[in-house]
């Protein structure tokens, strides 16, 4: 059942993600075409042990036979790849991996889709558990696709996996790694949405390997240095702002962090829409840390 959930779920994600990637417009003959293909696969994908190959071979070449059909159209990435999911959902990986590695080289210009293609190739080896083709897979996106989501994801994937094997030493070498790839992309990018996407993964790469005060330090950054809307919408700010308080207060025991940040940021940006709110809650940890030194200050009398 689980892999089942599995499938599915795939079927729906690559559609999604292949149309955003593309600022898909809508389509109606196409869409209709690869819907109808779509129904069919979702059906087989229910029980692919009971589905005869010659089902999955069918629709596979139902997907082909799309691409051939509306060359032109936008849908044609996702055809492609989901020639590749109905290998995979068969269980001929090796099949599978063949399609997606045409589909790297056909869109060796288009990075989004391509590594769409790698990641999916990184599932076929999960399955087969086969988890050396899995790190391979993962620094294979790493090297080649470091600036796609999926690229800016990877190091620390990569990094979370030796850790959930109990890997302990790799592992930290791996978030390591991970720390300096985002940083070295990060300075090469200054001032970009390239270096606000590195800044977000260094952060969580931070938070994952419990560097706590570095990760303060980065999602500071974040706010103080990427003020416009595009980045900083009303549940981003909750976010990172939770993350802030929390760790700053909880673990680092340290309210002048959060302090310091808050007022760098009211400082630089006064006529920000969330200054307000930051200078709010200065005074509300400025209230709590007083508290607390109060109250330290009585127990030790």
């Amino acid at each position: 059942m689980k892999k089942t959930i599995f499938i599915l779920a795939l079927i729906l994600i690559i559609v999604f993600g292949v149309f955003t990637a593309l600022d898909y417009r809508g389509e109606y003959a196409a869409e209709r075409d690869l819907w109808k293909i779509n129904d069919k696969f979702a059906h087989a994908a229910i029980d692919p042990g009971s589905v005869p190959d010659s089902t999955f071979e069918s629709i596979a070449a139902r997907y082909s036979a799309f691409v051939k059909k509306f060359p032109d159209s936008k849908l044609v990435p996702a055809a492609h790849i989901l020639v590749g999911r109905v290998y995979l959902t068969k269980g001929d990986y090796s099949k599978a991996r063949q399609k997606y590695e045409e589909i790297v080289n056909i869109y060796n210009d288009k990075p989004n889709i391509a590594v769409e293609a790698l990641a999916d190739i990184g599932r076929t080896y999960a399955l087969e558990d086969d988890s050396e083709g899995v790190i391979q897979n993962y620094k294979r996106v790493m090297n080649e696709y470091p600036l796609t989501p999926i690229g800016m994801q990877a190091p620390l994937i990569l990094a979370k996996f030796h850790a959930e094997r109990g890997d302990t030493a790799i592992a930290e070498k791996a978030f390591a790694e991970a720390s300096a790839h985002f940083s070295k992309i990060i300075k090469e990018n200054a001032g970009t949405t390239v270096e606000f996407n590195a800044l977000r993964s260094l952060g969580a790469t931070y938070m994952a390997s419990r560097k706590y005060e570095e990760a303060v330090d980065t999602f500071g950054k974040i706010l103080i240095g990427f003020p416009q809307r595009k980045y900083l919408n009303t549940q981003r700010v909750q976010n990172i702002v939770k993350t802030i308080n929390t760790v700053s207060v909880v673990e680092l025991k340290d309210y002048e962090k959060p302090i310091s940040i808050y007022t760098e940021f009211v400082t630089k940006h006064p006529n920000h829409p969330f200054t307000a709110t930051f200078e709010e809650m200065i005074n509300s940890l400025t209230l709590l840390r007083n508290k607390k030194v109060e109250f330290s200050l009585q127990k030790d009398q």
